[in-house]
């Protein structure tokens, strides 16, 4: 199950409603009475985080000591910025031992002793390098949040490496061979849409997991894959409709194509052939979202288009949940009730699943289990008794799907 922080929620859906994405346009903010004060967030394109994060450096330079720094919401109200952003700023000052947090006083400087402790203590402890895409993602936040909680149970220190959305393998490759003490490397993407090569990532000589599939671990010693079983994910949400008797099935391709998209298809149309439906009558699209694009928005504009080509469709199947969270807008938009007129079940148990109206049925896994499991590749390898682990699906059922039996 999906164990991210509830603040979530709202990003989530800031995010879809304005369609932002996380770069900053804003320039002023409030000193909290009434004055402006110039904003840490500019409009240079950058992460909001990491220029929140630049902006507390400068801050930490000459503030007092005794003195705690301004909140996280205070920062986030004066500035008109996400909490999740500025929470990813402490977050990286309080890793790198420069801030201090005390409940009920709030986030302090680290005294010099401390942060000379905290460093050489962080720097002694071998490294893993998590790799992820450089986008906001209640997936990618909470593998990463569990990664480092297992690796510093462990003793060991994460190091994030994110990638640019026209970043290639090359700048993985100059990365890990340029950087010492790597004790392992944790992968949360497709090797595919990365067009990554496994022989490099068996080359790296240190344990190597991925959290996707793999088309193949034939000859990779080094490279392990703990992933979800999506296709059963992809029999389940079918059968969950085929059981309600739906009759014009449709499957929208929220995520771009890769190794998670083959399973989900395989797993539906499995379910369609158990079911005796023949596999041709599931209605299919051309197009799908495009490497890069947020989910969400391409669950929007393939459902739109999907009703003007297919208005009989009474079932859709999503890659993702977010993709179904935001075809409910669409289907509105056109005077279609879900679920009355049209159900609506995707994938991932995240925050935003379980508050939008209505709540959607979803697939889910569970995320502490594979991080765990994953983690134990790197961490005690010995106990590894095969390269591949599976994480078993699960549905949740909320009111996006209607009963059409009669």
């Amino acid at each position: 199950m999906n164990r991210a922080s509830p603040y979530l929620t709202s990003q989530i859906i800031y995010r879809f409603a304005f369609r932002r994405s996380e770069v900053s346009y804003f320039h002023m903010g409030t000193d909290g009475k009434g004055g402006r004060v110039a904003s840490p967030v500019g409009g240079n394109g950058g992460l909001v985080s990491d220029q929140i994060y630049d902006w507390l450096r400068e801050q930490i330079e000459t503030w007092d000591i005794d003195k705690p720094l301004p909140s996280q919401n205070k920062i986030m109200k004066d500035f008109g910025v996400s909490l999740a952003s500025v929470n990813t700023a402490f977050g990286r000052l309080v890793d790198e031992g420069r801030v201090e947090r005390h409940r009920g006083r709030g986030s302090f400087i680290a005294r010099k002793d401390v942060r000379q402790y905290s460093a050489a203590k962080k720097n002694s402890r071998p490294k893993v390098v998590i790799v992820s895409y450089d986008y906001f993602s209640e997936t990618i936040w909470t593998n990463t949040h569990l990664c480092d909680e297992f690796l510093d149970r462990a003793g060991y220190q994460s190091i994030q490496f994110k990638l640019k959305k026209t970043d290639q393998e090359g700048r993985v490759r100059e990365f890990l061979q340029a950087e010492e003490g790597i004790a392992g490397v944790v992968v949360d993407l497709s090797t595919r849409l990365l067009h990554m090569d496994s022989r490099f990532l068996n080359s790296l000589k240190v344990p190597v997991v991925l959290l996707e599939p793999v088309d193949s671990l034939a000859d990779l010693d080094r490279v392990h894959a703990v992933h979800p079983d999506y296709e059963q994910s992809g029999f389940m949400m079918a059968e969950e409709l085929l059981k309600c008797g739906h009759r014009h099935i449709a499957y929208v391709g929220d995520i771009p194509e890769n190794e998670v998209t083959d399973a989900h298809r395989r797993g539906i149309l499995a379910a369609f052939r158990e079911h005796k439906r023949g596999t041709r009558s599931l209605v299919s699209q051309k197009n799908r979202a495009q490497p890069g694009e947020y989910a969400a928005e391409a669950g929007y504009r393939l459902t739109a288009q999907l009703v003007r080509e297919h208005p009989n469709v009474d079932g859709i199947l999503f890659d993702s949940a977010h993709g179904a969270f935001a075809a409910i807008r669409a289907l509105n938009e056109v005077g279609k009730r879900v679920p009355e007129d049209v159900s609506v079940i995707g994938e991932g148990d995240y925050s935003f699943a379980r508050f939008c109206s209505p709540p959607i049925t979803v697939t889910a896994f569970d995320s502490r289990e594979r991080i765990r499991r994953a983690i134990d590749y790197i961490v005690s390898p010995e106990k590894a008794a095969s390269k591949e682990v599976v994480v078993p699906a699960g549905l949740i059922r909320r009111n996006s799907v209607f009963s059409r039996k009669r």
